[in-house]
């Protein structure tokens, strides 16, 4: 949401009749596109929807993730394999593999791209998620498969599983990578949310069933078959980074915990932050109660054992 309350949203459709209003593309251009829509929800009807439009070309485009900055314009990433995607003055001009994640930057009307890039290496590549700092930095993460993945200032340079997740920091202008770098241990790492604070530290979450994910604090070694992870990012160095969890969940038990997004110095930033906070805790809360119930119940086995080898 932007400052008036605004929702801004994307995902994927299939339909031909998609409603369209001050689009920027009005048809349907594969058999899937990404769909970017506006609504102001103190309207009724029709007139609640202040745009709404296609972006995509000819193949399976999809929209994973939505941010807004502080001037009402749109920033969404997804994943395409579209060899036409809409670019415009892209980092990376063309798809570079099977699906490249892209991200496009729309104007405050929605009528037009400010900017538009791929961003992949030549295997599956998945942008999931995006955050926009106060100075229409753009924040993105996913997972990407590619060993050739756009690498700059990076923590991690290289691949070190048959998933990673990535993070990846472009500038105000859209024309540069300030940062981008793998994230992952030897298995597969999912980067599912992310979030910025006004100083610029990427947040991430996602999840991991690698054995050595890159950790500082908190949990250094998994707790079950796949974990959850939030990381703190500061230009490419992983600050801060911890996995919790048992099972194959996100958290002690079943679900998962994703951060949402919005430009930071909005009215919404705090709250935003605040959930993130309470996300975070709740999950590792979640692993200190496992830990603390299993430990319990070693004892109890201890106990019963003692119990059994005395009689």
């Amino acid at each position: 949401m932007d400052n008036s309350d605004d929702a801004y949203v994307t995902g994927t459709t299939q339909s031909g009749d998609f409603p369209t209003v001050n689009f920027f593309d009005n048809l349907l251009g594969g058999a899937q596109d990404a769909f970017v829509s506006k609504f102001d929800p103190s309207l009724a009807g029709a007139a609640s929807l202040l745009y709404s439009t296609y972006l995509g070309g000819s193949m399976d485009d999809f929209g994973n993730g939505i941010a807004v900055d502080t001037s009402n314009n749109a920033y969404v990433t997804g994943t395409t394999d579209s060899n036409d995607f809409p670019t415009q003055g892209p980092i990376q001009a063309a798809n570079a593999g099977l699906n490249d994640a892209f991200i496009s930057k729309f104007n405050a009307a929605g009528s037009a791209l400010t900017y538009s890039t791929y961003l992949g290496g030549s295997m599956d590549d998945f942008g999931n998620g995006i955050a926009v700092d106060i100075s229409d930095n753009a924040y993105i993460t996913g997972t990407t498969e590619s060993d050739d993945f756009p690498n700059e200032n990076a923590f991690q340079a290289n691949r070190g599983g048959l998933q990673d997740s990535f993070v990846s920091k472009v500038n105000a202008a859209g024309d540069t990578l300030a940062y981008s770098t793998y994230l992952g241990g030897n298995q597969n790492d999912l980067g599912n949310g992310i979030a910025v604070d006004g100083l610029g530290n990427a947040f991430v979450a996602g999840t991991t069933d690698s054995t050595n994910f890159p950790t500082k604090s908190v949990q250094d070694t998994p707790g079950g078959l796949n974990d959850g992870f939030v990381a703190k990012v500061q230009e490419a160095e992983v600050t801060d980074s911890s996995t919790g969890g048992s099972e194959a969940s996100g958290g002690s038990g079943g679900g998962d915990c994703f951060i949402a997004t919005a430009a930071s110095g909005s009215p919404r930033a705090q709250k935003v932050q605040l959930l993130s906070a309470i996300c975070i805790l709740l999950a590792l809360l979640g692993t200190t109660l496992f830990f603390l119930y299993r430990r319990l119940k070693l004892r109890e086995l201890v106990f019963r054992t003692t119990r059994l080898k005395s009689k």
